[in-house]
């Protein structure tokens, strides 16, 4: 799992910026416009935004109800890559979830 809600919040920011999307979670977890565009289920997105902000939802907090379905028809083989390696990091532990954010966080 993750080590604690700064690394979790750090995962979720980084799966949003594969979509441009980084500005919807900080530090401390998601902002209000993610919260909103949870409400919304994801209003103006595109599908791949939108799938990419349920993915944060759902590691965050279970929310936002995302099917396998709409992971592999809605994203390209770079963002389920990055997902699912994530979702193994996650269950092998906080140090696997550092490594993943090295890998995938270059820049944030």
């Amino acid at each position: 799992m993750f080590r604690d809600d700064s690394q979790l919040a750090s995962a979720c920011r980084v799966l949003l910026a594969m979509v441009r999307l980084e500005r919807l979670w900080n530090d401390h977890g998601p902002t209000s416009e993610a919260t909103d565009l949870l409400e919304a289920d994801g209003g103006p997105l595109s599908s791949g935004e939108r799938v990419m902000l349920l993915a944060a939802w759902a590691f965050w907090n279970g929310a936002g109800g995302l099917t396998i379905a709409e992971v592999l028809e809605r994203l390209d083989g770079e963002s389920v890559e990055a997902l699912c390696f994530l979702v193994m990091a996650s269950k092998c532990g906080a140090d696997a979830v550092d490594d993943w954010l090295a890998e995938h966080g270059r820049g944030l």
